[in-house]
């Protein structure tokens, strides 16, 4: 499947549940465990494989419960994860988008750059 067949799918999926009539500005961005769907300021979460799609109410929770904490950085808010139980290529989970930029791979280039970035992750999950 192409991966504008792909989008339209899952935006077909997503239905009348995305609360936005324009999908013109749908971007699809894939993932190693998930594809995402941003649109708006919504974020759906399309697991790829059969595990993926079974451990995606746990990691739901988990956003839930880190919500709850006093986190140095903001996390997404699960906006539904109604359609959790559904099969793959429906099953979705829709969160909050987080204001930010991806990290850039020529920041990450040379041993010191990743040092400060795996350092910075520990001191976040500590």
């Amino acid at each position: 499947m192409t991966e504008s067949h792909l989008l339209e799918a899952y935006l077909a999926a997503v239905g009348a549940g995305c609360g936005n009539g324009d999908k013109a500005g749908a971007k699809l961005l894939r993932g190693q465990f998930h594809d995402v769907v941003l649109l708006g300021d919504v974020a759906y979460r399309f697991p790829r494989d059969e595990e993926s799609r079974r451990l995606l109410p746990a990691r739901m929770a988990l956003l839930r419960a880190l919500r709850n904490c006093e986190m140095p950085v903001a996390i997404p808010g699960l906006l539904s994860d109604a359609a959790a139980g559904q099969p793959l290529g429906q099953c979705h989970a829709a969160l909050q988008r987080v204001s930010g930029q991806p990290i850039e791979s020529d920041r990450l280039a040379g041993a010191p750059a990743k040092s400060r970035m795996v350092t910075d992750l520990a001191l976040l999950l500590d």
